[in-house]
């Protein structure tokens, strides 16, 4: 683990800069018998910012500092210390191949290694909503949509693509508006990461007809746990696979302490390594932290 950087000696005149840099709380965890215990909390400096590939003596100054003028290429990108910030390219912009105006196409997205899901449609009566994949075979520089997911029981309305998560094989659509709002996340797997098949339909074991959960209103995908938020409902349902993704199960259902007075809990989450960080809008806002020990329930 990385310890705060403490400045160097200063000589007469030498200007310094920090650039790019992050202080975030870091959080230790132990393992012990039954699961992840707290150790230890401290600071922590993260630089955002790599070294150049090549520095020699002519662009540096007396005092070790880059110059610009000796060292053009590194431009506006160059620090003081003769790091470099991490700089994007735009590469592809990504559009529906069936796409027409007013689509809302982008209105959520989601990445993991060489997949992207992109979610399409209004969440209106124009149509049940849809969401479309891509992948790139040559590490980024293109795209090419190998997929388009729909809801098996799709209806006018159901704002199926309100929220998308993919991890793996898996790609979960949630479906928020379906059943006069109940909602519901659809589960759909690839074995060739080009056609997805849908393997299961995601919905609250607690919802009664008419209840308004707003189901799948957002979720997150970490490993084999599955976070969905019922924002109506201020509460956030865990789900859970023990075949590989055939088949979930729900296995928690979180609800803030002090839930009567915070509207909209599990606005938005979501889940890493058996934490859920869960978003609550009403007043001035708070975001809650829940934490597994057994990969099941809560303790």
């Amino acid at each position: 683990m990385c310890s705060p950087r403490k400045s160097a000696a200063r000589g007469a005149g030498a200007a310094w800069r920090l650039v790019g840099v992050l202080l975030i709380s870091v959080q230790g965890a132990t393992r012990g018998a039954e699961g992840f215990a707290p150790a230890m909390t401290m600071n922590e400096l993260v630089v955002a910012n790599e070294q150049p590939s090549v520095l020699d003596d002519s662009a540096k100054q007396s005092d070790g500092a880059l110059s610009h003028a000796a060292f053009p290429e590194l431009g506006s990108l160059a620090l003081a210390d003769g790091r470099r910030r991490l700089s994007y390219s735009q590469l592809e912009i990504l559009t529906a191949s069936n796409g027409v105006e007013d689509d809302n196409f982008g209105i959520s997205v989601a990445i993991a290694g060489s997949t992207v899901v992109v979610r399409a449609a209004k969440c209106d009566t124009s149509g049940s909503g849809l969401a479309y994949v891509f992948r790139t075979t040559n590490g980024g520089a293109s795209y090419d949509e190998v997929d388009v997911l729909t809801a098996s029981d799709g209806a006018a309305g159901d704002c199926f693509g309100h929220s998308v998560a993919i991890k793996g094989d898996t790609v979960m659509i949630g479906a928020p508006d379906r059943g006069s709002s109940m909602g519901a996340v659809y589960v759909f797997s690839t074995t060739d990461g080009t056609t997805y098949a849908e393997v299961d339909i995601l919905t609250a074991d607690d919802a009664a007809a008419g209840d308004e959960l707003r189901f799948g209103w957002s979720v997150a995908i970490d490993g084999d746990a599955v976070a969905i938020s019922a924002y109506k409902q201020n509460s956030a349902y865990i789900f859970r696979t023990t075949d590989g993704g055939a088949t979930y199960d729900q296995v928690d259902k979180l609800t803030a302490s002090n839930a009567g007075s915070n509207e909209k809990f599990a606005y938005s989450l979501d889940i890493s390594g058996g934490v859920v960080a869960i978003g609550a809008m009403a007043d001035e806002g708070a975001v809650y932290v829940f934490r597994t020990r057994d990969g099941q329930r809560r303790n």
